[in-house]
Order: C-alpha cells, then sequence, then structure tokens
C-alpha cells in the first residue's frame, strides 16, 4: 500500500506542476488568479469526493464506490473531451 501511495503522490504531483505552469505560460499576466482558481477547483473535486464516498460508505453500499467513481471519472474525462476544440 505505501509503495501504492507513493507512486500515486509522485503522479499526481507531476501532474499538478505541469497544469499550472501551462495555465501561467496561457495567461502571464493572470497567471496568479489561474493558478488560484485551478487549486480551489482542486479543492472542491477532493471535498466533493470525500462527500460522496463518505455517504456511500455510511449507508454500507461498499461494493459501489468503485462504480460511482468509475462513472465520475467517465463524466470527467468527457468534459474534457467536451471542452477541447474540434481540430
Amino acid at each position: 500500500m505505501a509503495v501504492g501511495v507513493f507512486v500515486w503522490g509522485l503522479g499526481f504531483a507531476a501532474a499538478n506542476s505541469m497544469q499550472r505552469a501551462r495555465l501561467a505560460a496561457a495567461s502571464p499576466a493572470q497567471a496568479g488568479s489561474a493558478v488560484a482558481l485551478n487549486t480551489s477547483a482542486l479543492y472542491i473535486g477532493q471535498a466533493a469526493g470525500s462527500a460522496i464516498g463518505s455517504a456511500l460508505f455510511v449507508h454500507g453500499y461498499l461494493l459501489s464506490m468503485g462504480y460511482v467513481a468509475a462513472a465520475v471519472m467517465i463524466a470527467a474525462l468527457a468534459l474534457i473531451a467536451r471542452s477541447r476544440p474540434a481540430t
């Protein structure tokens, strides 16, 4: 488990740093605001995930947690795909 958490942590930290650099490069004059909004969105996502997961846990839907997580991930990927410009 420790190895998995370590690898996950490396991946998250790397992705977050690259995203912040890209935001700063996209709009240097508003880099501080863009990075702050990005960080806020990450925290909101973590809070929402914790709330959904804890609600499922409290009500005993332990087996459903993976399916709900997969559904949220698919919804996020759909939003990402939709937000990209058509080429």
